[in-house]
């Protein structure tokens, strides 16, 4: 699941994973082994730095190899399985066989067996058949078996505010300042006015694991929407891609995320304190009399993030983009 959460946020399909992850050739880079949490940064920061895709990916395939490695000490004893569903992947198998040849101190070749992806069913079959015992197979009933839970009350729709932003399309040449956010899953960018009160454009999408063409797609968003008419008097970055993009853009102006959202928030109310639910982590900004005096991130749980609600919700076929996600929560009887 590890592997198809990150073939997901790069945009590749499980069918081109391995493809990608074999033609790349040399050291790849290294990416945590013992949690996904720590393996899912490293890969964010490598992405931000613009190393290839197939090297991530042969990257990734290499962390998995390490962990089962780690399982065991010594020597490998030969011959040696690998079954389940992601023995299918010839890439993990390239990456199990250069770890184990390594660990053994010769050339170790791990083998597939033909029935890799039902192999513990055929196990638990032979071991049915080996107690001696019959047995009456009964059929499952159509109708779903009822389930008992404690009941919480459904969830409640509350009032959103709606900023009421309109698109501008300036017909006049005024002069703005470019804000560009490069996060871990989204890039967005603005275009302010002179006076910093008025956005004159905007754009987001996906960065899908390639920071600079996704700023290069904003940009022409951006382009499209203000022409030649904006005038840009200053250009400032943030997000955790900032020192590539904003090197690449030649950015006046690099800052790190929570004083970036703490300038902002500003403007929305000088006391208020900040919550930031972002595509990689999730913080918590706390300000007194307009300063910050203390602010939180987790760094070590997936769950509270925004890749963590679209990954798992595109595993169920439901679209986060569209509001289908948060239609059928609230149709939801019982949590």
């Amino acid at each position: 699941m590890f592997l198809e959460q990150q073939a997901y946020r790069l945009g590749i399909t499980m069918q081109d994973f391995a493809r990608l992850a074999l033609e790349f050739e040399g050291q790849p880079p290294r990416i945590a082994a013992r949690c996904s949490v720590f393996a899912k940064t490293d890969l964010i920061h490598l992405q931000q730095k613009g190393v290839p895709v197939g090297a991530m990916l042969y990257a990734l395939c290499g962390s998995i190899a390490r962990m089962v490695a780690a399982l065991k000490k010594g020597a490998f004893e030969e011959p040696i399985y690998c079954v389940g569903g992601v023995a299918g992947n010839a890439a993990i198998i390239k990456a199990l066989n250069e770890v184990i040849s390594a660990r053994n101190g010769r050339q170790v070749n791990v083998i597939v067996p033909e029935n890799h992806f039902h192999i513990e069913a055929v196990g638990a079959a032979l071991l049915a058949k080996a107690s001696g015992k019959t047995s009456i197979v009964a059929k499952l009933a159509d109708a779903e078996t009822a389930l008992h839970y404690f009941e919480m009350p459904r969830l409640q729709a509350t009032a959103r505010q709606n900023n009421g932003w309109t698109h501008p399309r300036s017909s006049i040449r005024f002069i703005g300042y470019l804000g560009v956010d490069v996060g871990s899953t989204s890039t967005k960018a603005v275009i302010l006015d002179e006076s910093g009160t008025k956005v004159m454009a905007k754009s987001y999408l996906m960065t899908a694991g390639r920071p600079v063409d996704a700023v290069k797609e904003v940009f022409r968003n951006l382009l499209q929407d203000v022409g030649d008419k904006a005038q840009i008097a200053g250009v400032g970055v943030t997000g955790s891609g900032r020192y590539l993009v904003g090197s690449f853009i030649g950015a006046d102006l690099i800052k790190n995320e929570i004083t970036a959202q703490t300038r902002a928030a500003v403007d929305l109310d000088p006391e208020a304190d900040i919550i930031e639910i972002g595509g990689q982590d999730s913080k918590l900004v706390i300000k007194r009399h307009g300063v910050v005096v203390d602010y939180q991130m987790n760094k070590a749980c997936a769950a509270g993030t925004g890749s963590f609600i679209d990954e798992l919700a595109e595993q169920m076929g439901v679209s986060v983009k569209n509001g289908d996600f948060a239609r059928l929560a609230f149709e939801a009887p019982i949590p």
